[in-house]
């Protein structure tokens, strides 16, 4: 047992834990910009892409990352792990990167 570690310490499992909100983020931003990408194709001939579903699923990737911080704040006392530490500051992180994704949304009229 080196530096207090043991072997019930599931370090890729913590790991995930704390870099979960910044895949939120990632997967959001890929598909916003994939699907606007797919219907400004010449092969979807679209004047402008529909808007609902970039704002539904921002408001999606928002509301899970705000579930996250939801639940790592619990653990923010005294206490607090590293790994609920980097849960919340990523959670964080991941909000305003979905929220500057999200702003092109707002200047989005037409694919030309």
């Amino acid at each position: 047992m080196a530096y207090g570690v043991t072997m019930d310490d599931r370090f890729f499992r913590r790991m995930w834990h704390g870099c979960a909100p910044l895949a939120v983020w990632a997967a959001h931003f890929v598909f916003c910009y994939g699907l606007v990408a797919t219907q400004c194709s010449p092969v979807m001939a679209r004047e402008s892409p529909s808007t609902w579903l970039l704002w539904l699923a921002s408001l999606f990737a928002a509301l899970f990352c705000l579930l996250m911080l939801w639940r790592a704040r619990r653990g923010l006392d005294s206490e607090a792990s590293l790994s609920q530490l980097a849960c919340a500051a990523s959670a964080l992180l991941a909000l305003a990167g979905i929220a500057l994704t999200t702003l092109p949304l707002l200047r989005l009229d037409g694919c030309g």
